[in-house]
């Protein structure tokens, strides 16, 4: 399938990049048939498209790191990185690459010391809806619209955070003098969304928050807003790329659904209102209304566009790695943005 992707994009979105993903599953040794046969494809066949500009070996490894020993995602890196032109990473949580990653279950504690010296920029996973450590309850802002937008506005800065976190981390590089992530190597974001409809009924803040309204909003923080935010991808701190996930819902996921653009009968969400992709069906406001426990419901009636940029270089070339500037994240905007539909309890 993912050949048959390639090739179709290739000949009929000739602009269109893509970074491949090798799947690697639990392993009892270092040398297991699946990820062996997933990396040997992936070298031969898949690498060699010429839209093919990134790779990422493994996905999320530190959440069963117990089934996955660092010395076998180093040795699946190596091989990798030695047999393919294009720069090469490996997708995980932030708190991985902020040697914050933890135990208990599948998982044994792992610092990304001993991968950062093989990787070419570092991609990393934050979603602040499945991660609310952050202030998102807001209960200093007045109950309403106010306290639905700090809301929004924080999630960004809970982003933010753990994106300086990961920029800030030190480790030993190859040539033996300790350097920062940021300093060493591009940091992109791999993957990061925000539920359009709650599928977890124990999640509280998925009650409050998890809304088509609050997902388009959150699309406007990542990648600006003409009518009130500047867009954190391509900013002077921020990443030069963020992957929104996801494309569509997938409900086999469960209480992890809810995070497409477009829902599982492929109609257009909120969040792709004003876009080229959207449908006139996703900007209606009688999608969105609703009712919520702390404030009364509205029916956004305008649709402001996020940004659509061109397709535009933002992958490292091999082997240079550019090292990061430190500058403003840009001048705020006035907001005019739809009023989310949910703001967090008293």
């Amino acid at each position: 399938m993912a050949e048959k992707i390639l090739r179709l994009a290739l000949q009929y979105y000739p602009d269109m990049k893509f970074q491949l993903g090798v799947e690697l599953t639990g392993i009892t040794s270092c040398s297991q048939p699946t990820n062996d046969n997933n990396i040997a494809y992936a070298i031969s066949k898949l690498s060699k498209y010429p839209n093919v500009v990134t790779i990422s070996v493994g996905n999320e490894t530190s959440f069963f790191s117990k089934f996955m020993p660092l010395p076998c995602l180093e040795g699946y890196i190596r091989t990798i990185r030695s047999q393919v032109t294009q720069p090469v990473t490996t997708d995980d949580d932030w708190t991985f690459y902020a040697g914050k990653s933890g135990g208990g279950g599948d998982r044994v504690p792992v610092k990304p010391d001993t991968i950062l010296p093989l990787i070419d920029f570092a991609s990393i996973h934050m979603y602040p809806i499945s991660y609310p450590v952050w202030d998102w309850r807001q209960t200093s802002v007045p109950e309403g619209p106010e306290r639905a937008q700090a809301m929004m506005e924080q999630s960004l800065v809970a982003l933010k955070e753990w994106h300086g976190e990961v920029v800030d981390y030190q480790y030993v590089g190859a040539d033996g003098i300790t350097v920062s992530v940021g300093d060493s190597m591009p940091i992109t974001v791999g993957e990061t969304g925000w539920k359009a409809r709650q599928t977890n009924p124990a999640s509280e803040i998925e009650t409050f928050a998890a809304r088509e309204v609050n997902a388009k909003w959150y699309v406007d923080l990542l990648y600006g807003n003409p009518d009130g935010y500047e867009s954190w991808q391509g900013s002077a701190d921020g990443p030069p790329m963020i992957f929104y996930f996801e494309a569509f819902d997938e409900t086999w996921k469960g209480i992890d659904d809810g995070w497409g653009l477009w829902d599982i009968s492929r109609q257009a969400r909120y969040a792709l209102c004003g876009s080229p992709s959207s449908a006139a069906a996703a900007c209606r406001p009688s999608r969105l209304s609703a009712r919520s426990p702390s404030t009364r419901p509205t029916s956004p009636t305008r649709c402001s566009a996020s940004r659509v940029r061109k397709t535009r270089r933002w992958w490292p070339t091999r082997p240079t790695r550019p090292t990061r500037s430190r500058g403003s994240t840009g001048r705020r905007r006035p907001i005019s943005l739809p009023e989310p539909l949910s703001a967090p309890p008293a």
